[in-house]
């Protein structure tokens, strides 16, 4: 395992990975960072490695005229569709976010360009995929690449990572995937930056049974836990401004994008958390899924359904399975899906409650309130699911 040294000044940072070159971190302004993930395709490797630094520099001067990292994304593009190598199907995949320290924590506002998108890991225990489905750049002039914001407290850490691991493949051709990615992660979470980075590519080689690709990699950001220390002590010596002249972003007030707190996400998103199967951790997944909501601008979907019916099958593990249990949601657009897994096989049955019974109405109440519902088999279970229909997002 190779680790190259990354530096973001006031955070905890690790990159993780035997060929690192896709990565860049750089200073913009005072208390402004910018994260760079770029990965060639349809290049050798040595004019793979050219054609990135060449994008990186590209990148580090639009990141000084315009904010917003799809501005900075989108004029990449339209430089890659001037050059010869786009007429022969070369593209350019790409992540990049742009970090602001704050008292609370860190802002970061980021865009992504048919690159796995990035994943905030919670140090509460729960995951969070950000960032919006994209085109690469260099295949199409006009492409619509979309901003995302989400805030990091302390312990909270963005991960990035390279195609070549989400591609990892064991014997039988099964790729590790977003879904061994995001659970990996949960096994980890609030972990240090390079025991996350770490354990992300130790899963990735302990499925594939053998070494990665050399460009599989990992990087971390997260916010140091200071405990007692002063929050604007972190950030004067991070950014060498002095505290009475620090300006800082304060959002949602004083922001140059308002728009970006007011607008939905675009479909696919998903976040998860895993669970004891104990009464204890239903108010807690009730908080997260509000946390979840106001973090996707979404506090109003559903009418409060998707708490309740999350609560259902939730409570349905805490009675009959007795296994730790898995809660994602899925925005998918005309829906928000729930999916409750658990270690057991045994399917969910209704059944007709008495008037005097306290409980048995789960599976009627979610066929009454649900679009519709069933159960998926898993490789160590099952996992009950259900689908919620809300206002489509606006484009």
């Amino acid at each position: 395992m190779n680790f190259a040294a990354v530096r973001v000044p006031g955070m905890d940072a690790a990159l993780a990975g035997a060929d690192t070159g896709g990565f860049d971190t750089f200073r913009i302004g005072p208390n402004d960072w910018g994260v760079l993930v770029t990965d060639p395709v349809g290049l050798p490797a040595d004019a793979a490695a050219t054609a990135a630094a060449v994008a990186r520099r590209a990148v580090h001067g639009y990141a000084q005229a315009a904010f917003l990292p799809s501005a900075s994304l989108m004029r990449l593009n339209d430089v890659l569709l001037q050059t010869a190598g786009a007429d022969e199907g070369e593209f350019c995949a790409a992540v990049f976010a742009r970090l602001e320290l704050d008292k609370c924590g860190a802002w970061i506002t980021l865009a992504s360009a048919g690159h796995p998108r990035p994943i905030v890991v919670r140090r509460a225990g729960w995951i969070d995929v950000r960032g919006h489905v994209g085109l690469p750049l260099g295949l199409l002039g006009g492409i619509d690449v979309r901003d995302d914001r989400v805030g990091l407290g302390p312990g909270d850490a963005l991960v990035l990572v390279t195609d070549a691991l989400v591609y990892a493949a064991d014997s039988n051709g099964e790729l590790f995937g977003d879904e061994l990615l995001v659970e990996a992660l949960l096994d980890c979470a609030g972990a240090r930056a390079e025991a996350l980075a770490a354990h992300v590519l130790d899963a990735a080689r302990q499925f594939a049974a053998g070494p990665l690709r050399n460009d599989a990699a990992a990087l971390v950001v997260r916010v140091p836990e200071e405990g007692d220390r002063d929050p604007i002590l972190r950030v004067v010596e991070a950014t060498g401004v002095a505290a009475e002249d620090l300006r800082l972003p304060g959002y949602p007030l004083g922001d140059e994008q308002p728009d970006l707190w007011k607008q939905p996400p675009a479909p696919p998103r998903q976040a998860r958390i895993r669970l004891e199967p104990v009464a204890a951790s239903l108010p807690r997944m009730r908080e997260v899924l509000r946390r979840l909501l106001r973090s996707w601008r979404m506090e109003e979907a559903g009418d409060g359904v998707i708490e309740l019916l999350a609560t259902e099958l939730a409570a349905n593990v805490v009675k009959h399975a007795g296994s730790d249990m898995t809660v994602i949601v899925r925005y998918l657009g005309p829906v928000v899906r729930i999916e409750v897994g658990d270690g057991s096989r045994e399917l969910p049955r209704p059944r007709v409650a008495d008037d005097e019974d306290m409980d048995g109405r789960g599976l009627a109440l979610i066929e009454a309130l649900a679009q519709d519902w069933g159960v998926l088999p898993t490789r160590t279970g099952k996992r009950v699911w259900c689908d919620i229909a809300v206002a489509a997002a606006a484009s």
